[in-house]
């Protein structure tokens, strides 16, 4: 900051100069942005106001204070900062230090005295760091801690109300977390006994240090009371936003490719997408090719150091018993069970509980359900996993694998938790033959289960493993084009199944290859994409050739809907539900032969524009859907029957049935987000056609 100071005028022009951090600008923050600047607005009309802005590790809250910092500056503003420290032996009041230092340092000579001598007789308790560099430290006094604490909460408070009677004036106080408790009383102070100084104070603090710090919870919850505060957490970025960063960081256009794997490998931590970034440019795997960035999958990703030294410093902060605990919670994945956990460490469950629970404290893990923890983030469990000897990992995996195979059918709680678990440790095995257990049930499990993604991370962690000639690579990408599909993730679903159907292909398996072209037209279908679909549709009849088998009747049957239904070819649909009826009577597939008929016959009746027949057809296929837990097939029956009901003048009915298809929905991961997009718009439809 440069202070010149106008003689001739007599005033006291602070022009700054605030030197910010190199890096990139901010992005993703101007809903936040725009409040701290609405805040600071109203401090300049005379209401000091307290912001504190909170978030993980690396989340972007310096950053932010900065920017507002800089956009202080150029409207005129003093700006002071300081932060807390965690080091050994810092003094008292290190923040309010930093920030009052820094100003004594550079203000012009003669200002100092004259916004210092109205308190100087309460001065005599500053620290000398302070006031030694302005020559104006009285003598000392010897006073009760009591009163030395009182004259100097009203001293400072004084001194920075002064400053701010000539410029409007922000104080910036980071990393509070680690704040003395005298730093946070002063803190109070200056907000209770100078309410309408024109003074913004913002601070920040890291969350996970929130439940193992009283003294600024206490601080927090004081401020409240004042009336005077603020709180601003900060969310992990969005895809667009990473995408708006690597633009800036990179100064070029990236690919959608790694936009989406930054996205996922970040999880939105600004900071963690910057060194992901740094080191795959240093190590090659992020190249251009052409006019944009894309990546090089034959090199190796490796975890940045930027991102082990941060994580580091929090594991030093436990106790090593804890540490021990979570390279074994490591090794079995992100989500992992205690039952397990035990297992593996042959300790009881209430010692490792004690463990989990200061890692919890520390903000490295969660509890996500009974019994079952998380880490916070994925690049956590990959340090943690990284400082684990290689010869180790594999004894750990082994065991793991072992454990999770006789487990597996326990609690029901725990089964989602441990088949992602027996995914990844069946990875780092590169035994993934051994990833085909139970495979049907265990989706099934996880269709209602949030671990859908874990179990995608597993899939896509095996993929990075295996050689690219391996041929066991089909089959894992139908996999996760699977669990991909459940997590809504339907872009990456159909990459999974493309590319997995041309694997499958090459391996000579023409009914897996086929079953995953069919489910990458059914995702095309999902998205609105329907020519794709029906191309991907069709090329599955291909593959399939003159086998007649479930998948060959399925295909016909979704291609007889796709054409009937949504590209309005109800002759073209009409032939294809003939020859998906003839696949399943000979297959003597009850379900698919009621499904086929009633397509073939409803294409018939549309064709004779006779409504009633297909309607009641419907209603027959809705209960035969639902009895079988045919959730995509219910889901189309209640579109289908809505429409109908609707064209028929049967309005009621038709907003039950839409009802109906909205229950589906919530309860059924398999539905959404494609069904929602029409099914959510038809209680309105429908309720304005009553005048309601």
């Amino acid at each position: 900051m440069l202070n010149l100071y106008n003689e001739a005028r007599g005033e006291y022009i602070h022009k700054c100069q605030f030197d910010l951090p190199s890096g990139t600008p901010i992005v993703g923050r101007q809903r936040e942005l725009a409040l701290l600047m609405r805040y600071y607005k109203a401090a300049k009309r005379g209401a000091t106001h307290v912001a504190m802005v909170s978030g993980e590790a690396g989340i972007g809250k310096t950053c932010l204070l900065n920017e507002i910092a800089r956009r202080a500056c150029q409207d005129g503003a003093i700006v002071l900062r300081g932060s807390s420290s965690d080091a050994e032996g810092m003094p008292l009041y290190l923040p309010f230090l930093e920030a009052l230092s820094q100003y004594i340092h550079e203000s012009a000579p003669n200002q100092l005295p004259k916004q210092v001598t109205p308190a100087t007789h309460e001065l005599n308790s500053i620290p000398p760091e302070i006031l030694s560099l302005a020559d104006v430290l009285p003598a000392h006094q010897s006073l009760p801690p009591e009163q030395t604490r009182f004259r100097l909460h009203k001293a400072v408070g004084e001194f920075l109300e002064n400053i701010a009677f000539t410029r409007d004036l922000v104080l910036i106080l980071d990393d509070l977390q680690w704040a003395d408790s005298a730093s946070l009383d002063l803190l109070c102070s200056i907000t209770h006994h100078h309410p309408n100084a024109r003074l913004s104070i913002f601070g920040a603090y890291s969350t996970h240090k929130l439940n193992s710090n009283m003294l600024l919870e206490r601080t927090l919850a004081e401020l409240t009371h004042q009336r005077v505060l603020t709180m601003i957490e900060l969310p992990p970025l969005t895809l667009d936003d990473i995408e708006a960063l690597a633009l800036r960081i990179l100064q070029g256009p990236v690919s959608p490719d790694v936009c989406w794997l930054l996205y996922e490998q970040s999880e939105g931590n600004p900071f963690f997408a910057e060194e992901l970034l740094q080191s795959w440019v240093e190590t090659g795997a992020l190249v251009r090719k052409g006019q944009q960035w894309d990546l090089d999958t034959s090199r190796e990703r490796v975890l940045p150091p930027g991102i082990v030294g941060l994580l580091r410093q929090r594991f030093l902060q436990l106790a090593p018993e804890s540490i021990r605990t979570l390279h074994l919670a490591a090794a079995i994945g992100r989500t992992f069970s205690l039952a397990l956990l035990a297992t593996l460490a042959g300790q009881e469950m209430e010692t490792l509980e004690e463990h989990l629970l200061e890692a919890e404290h520390a903000g490295l893990i969660q509890s996500s359900q009974a019994g079952v923890f998380t880490f916070c983030h994925e690049k956590i469990r990959e340090c943690l996993y990284a400082e684990v000897s290689i010869s180790r990992r594999q004894r750990l995996h082994e065991t793991i694998g072992l454990a999770l195979e006789s487990q597996y059918y326990q609690e029901e709680n725990e089964k989602n938790a441990q088949f992602a678990s027996l995914v990844f440790c069946l990875t780092q095995r590169h035994e993934l033959e051994h990833c085909q257990l139970s495979p049907q049930r265990a989706e099934a499990q996880m269709q209602q289960n949030t671990l859908v993604k874990e179990a995608a991370r597993h899939y896509r962690t095996a993929l990075e493993l295996l050689p690219r000639d391996d041929q066991r690579r089909g089959y894992l990408l139908q996999r996760l084009g699977k669990v991909a599909s459940l997590a809504a993730c339907e872009e990456e679903a159909a990459r999974a199944y493309a590319d997995g159907s041309v694997l499958l292909g090459q391996l000579g398996d023409p009914k897996a290859a086929a079953s995953a072209m069919h489910s990458l037209g059914v995702v095309c279908w999902r998205q609105g994409r329907l020519a794709e679909a029906q191309i991907a549709l069709e090329r599955a009849l291909q593959i399939l050739g003159a086998c007649s088998c479930v998948e060959t009747a399925r295909v016909l049957l979704d291609l007889a809907l796709l054409l009937t239904h949504s590209l309005e070819q109800p002759v073209e649909g009409l032939a294809y539900a003939q020859r998906s009826l003839e696949t399943a009577h000979i297959l003597e597939n009850t379900h698919l032969e009621t499904m086929a008929k009633q397509v073939a016959a409803g294409n018939q009746d549309v064709q004779s524009r006779d409504l009633r027949p297909i309607a009641q057809r419907e209603e027959l296929a809705l209960k035969l859907a639902q009895e079988q837990g045919e959730f995509l097939d219910a889901g189309a029956c209640c579109l289908a029957l809505t429409k109908y009901a609707y064209w028929l003048g049967e309005i009621k009915h038709a907003y039950k049935i839409s009802a109906l298809h909205i229950a589906l929905i919530e309860s059924s991961r398999q539905l959404l987000p494609y069904q929602a997009l029409t099914a959510y718009s038809w209680p309105a439809l429908l309720l304005a056609s009553q005048g309601d």
